[in-house]
């Protein structure tokens, strides 16, 4: 076909072994060296002489044992990339099915040698860019349209043979209408009565030329590096594979054997676009019929067994062939890497492939291996019946979903559903583990107290009370250390509000509506918080039906400085390890925190200035209906109030005590409410349990002065959530 390829080199392949009726054509070449223990004892195995084996195909790297397979494997089941589950949905492949002017239509009537036209007056030859068996690629100028396009050229037009090859191949190729098949423009004649094929000029490489390069730079390359690029890369050279299928089905619906399927005649553009070339060989399949019996004509190491065997063949043996492609795409070896004629003849009419192991010894999926092995079956009836059931199967592995070659459809169901919610998966996990470990040391506990002396309680009891009264000073004092803070957050909010700044563009703003913003740097699971979080930044919302004001900007400048008052609040209250009298901050609040969850502002716009950045709000969330903004507008005084306990609006069990307190301006005016809220059952966890974990304790409670509990571990007495009464 017409490609101008580039200077890579292919000097560590044999050239082709080419097919043609009775005639075999074709030279080896020299090839790299590889290591001679693997060689010999792949050798030895096969009981091959060196002379007759193809160096350049044995893996440079031994395939690895169970364990790292079985490793991959889950690499592969918790890491695969997600596709749309609607793949098929649009699949073109579906809609091929050939018009009755197309079925009516015979490839064989297109054109003949009346119909040409000269060469030198309508194309000026340039410069060779490629050579075949049977021809020559030129370069040349389109004068009439001022393109560069290529030209065939026959390289023995006196041949009766060949010269109807070379028309035959022009009238199947201008019959085959698609984006993968180089189109051809028009059949030409010079003064000496030669014929000339005028093409599309695609510049390029072969398929075979892209494996070398791709097994060039992994070479430098450590086992693990390569693997971990390889995963990747294989299932993008598996989509680029893909297109040659397109390709082929499109001829198969056409009635149209290509019969000469290998890397060489597969050219790769510089834009990523695929063409198969070459369908010199291409026959086309008679009307109501769905075999052909023609002379054996092919690339040896690509030519199917039943060919080989003087059997009527189908498109069955295209599909084989594409599954020899396959084969390389795969593992970037040859499935048939043996140089002498007769061994590779033998191994392919026994259907011994090369065993399936990749060239650099990394994982291959089973069933991507089982997909190879029916499309290289040795009898055709075992093989994939159609192009499109080989599609389908590789579409259903990229995308992960069920194909026709598993052999325990439910395991790998499971597996799938596995791979989809891999870190839904490992958060149940963690999170079995954190129960079982819970109830595990729960139990000992239970255990060990039931056994201690009540002689001692007397002494206990005492202990207890100094203890409860020390927690209870604490707990004390730490309220009004929040209240204090709050009270300083609240003036400095609204003397902040009175002087606008002009927006900061160093100052990143993240917005926690649903559907709006991008994520913040550190956004992720919070386990201690009970939901995604990321103490990076802040986070504003506004109801959508809302329009946002024209200041906002200036607002959020405002208000950003203020950044790191948030963050003392959520740090540096309820802290009891101390040491020397001094207090030590947070120093990771994914792993270690205080019982202060979040600082929020709201403003009478509907403005929620909020952090840490948590999940997304939903579109109509209203602050002015929210409990603790309701809680300070009541009293409307400047000072902290305390709101009961009530369940949190976004994570499941869980209770919340809040500090609001107004927002005023120099005016006295009310502009908005800021808040602290804290989780109860953390008091329990950092005073509680440290300061009266003794062996006569039962149980713990956090009690209202009026007597409501607000919470405890006791399992037999549920805190008493108060619905946001103050």
């Amino acid at each position: 076909m017409i490609i101008r390829n580039t200077n890579e080199s292919s000097d560590d392949f044999e050239r082709e072994l080419q097919v043609d009726g009775s005639s075999v054509s074709g030279s080896g070449s020299t090839a790299e060296e590889f290591n001679n223990d693997t060689q010999n004892n792949f050798l030895r195995r096969t009981n091959l002489k060196r002379k007759d084996y193809l160096s350049g195909e044995v893996p440079v790297m031994h395939q690895r044992g169970a364990l790292v397979s079985f490793l991959s494997e889950l690499l592969e089941m918790f890491g695969i990339r997600n596709y749309d589950s609607q793949y098929d949905i649009d699949d073109t492949s579906l809609n091929l099915e050939a018009s009755e002017e197309e079925q009516e239509a015979d490839v064989s009537s297109y054109c003949d040698e009346t119909t040409t036209c000269d060469l030198q007056r309508n194309y000026p030859l340039l410069k060779d860019v490629g050579k075949g068996g049977q021809g020559n690629v030129v370069a040349a100028e389109d004068l009439q349209f001022g393109r560069r396009v290529a030209i065939k050229s026959l390289k023995t037009p006196d041949n009766p043979k060949s010269r109807q090859a070379f028309f035959t191949e022009a009238r199947i190729t201008a019959h085959l209408e698609h984006p993968a098949i180089v189109p051809i423009h028009n059949i030409y004649v010079d003064q000496e009565n030669a014929p000339h094929m005028a093409m599309k000029y695609v510049e390029g490489r072969s398929y075979r030329e892209r494996i070398l390069h791709i097994k060039k730079k992994y070479a430098p390359l450590s086992w693990y590096k390569i693997c971990a690029v390889e995963r990747w890369q294989m299932k993008l050279r598996i989509e680029r594979f893909l297109r040659v299928c397109d390709a082929i089905e499109y001829a198969h619906n056409r009635n149209v054997l290509h019969r000469d399927l290998k890397p060489e005649n597969i050219m790769v553009g510089r834009f990523g676009e695929v063409y198969v070339m070459d369908w010199g060989m291409a026959v086309p399949i008679p009307k109501d019929q769905e075999w052909v019996v023609t002379s054996v004509a092919g690339t040896m190491r690509y030519i199917a067994p039943e060919v080989l065997q003087h059997r009527p063949y189908g498109k069955t043996a295209d599909i084989y062939q594409l599954g020899l492609i396959l084969y390389e795409t795969t593992f970037l070896r040859r499935a048939f890497p043996w140089r002498n004629r007769e061994l590779v003849m033998e191994r392919v009419k026994s259907g011994e492939l090369s065993p399936m192991a990749h060239y650099f010894g990394c994982y291959v999926p089973p069933t991507l291996k089982r997909i190879i092995q029916r499309a290289t079956a040795l009898d055709p009836l075992d093989r994939y019946q159609s192009v499109h059931e080989l599609s389908r199967d590789l579409r259903g592995y990229l995308k992960n979903e069920a194909t026709s070659v598993e052999r325990f459809p439910h395991w790998a169901q499971f597996k799938r559903m596995l791979s989809r919610n891999s870190l839904l998966l490992l958060a149940l996990l963690f999170m079995a583990c954190g129960v079982a470990a819970s109830a595990i040391m729960f139990n000992l506990k239970h255990a060990a107290e039931q056994k201690m002396d009540t002689t001692h309680e007397d002494e206990a009891l005492q202990r207890l009370e100094a203890a409860n009264k020390r927690t209870g000073i604490l707990l004390e004092r730490e309220i009004i250390d929040v209240e204090d803070d709050l009270m300083e957050l609240c003036r400095e909010a609204g003397a902040r509000l009175q002087r606008l700044q002009p927006p900061n563009d160093s100052y990143h703003y993240y917005r926690g509506t649903e559907g709006f913003g991008e994520e913040p740097p550190g956004y992720g699971y919070q386990p201690t918080f009970h939901k995604l979080a990321s103490f990076r930044a802040f986070s504003w919302h506004l109801p959508t039906t809302i329009e946002p004001p024209a200041n906002l900007d200036s607002v959020l400048s405002t208000l950003y400085p203020m950044l790191p008052n948030f963050q003392r609040l959520l740090t540096e209250h309820f802290r009891i390890e101390q040491q020397n009298g001094k207090r030590y901050p947070v120093s990771d609040l994914s792993e270690e925190r205080t019982p202060v969850i979040s600082v929020a502002m709201g403003f009478r716009n509907e403005l929620l200035f909020n952090y840490p950045y948590a999940d997304h709000r939903a579109a109509d969330y209203r602050v002015t209906q929210q409990i603790w903004y309701r809680a300070a507008i009541e009293d409307f005084i400047d000072r902290p109030v305390w709101s009961g306990p009530f369940p949190a609006p976004t994570v499941k069990d869980c209770i919340l005590l809040d500090c609001s307190m107004p927002i005023f301006n120099s005016q006295d005016e009310m502009i908005g409410t800021a808040a602290v809220m804290l989780e109860p059952a953390s008091f329990l966890k950092l005073y509680a349990l440290k300061l009266t974990d003794q062996p006569e304790v039962r149980a713990h409670y956090l009690i209202h002065f009026s007597g409501r509990i607000y919470e405890t571990d006791l399992p037999e007495l549920q805190p008493t959530v108060m619905n946001g009464e103050i």
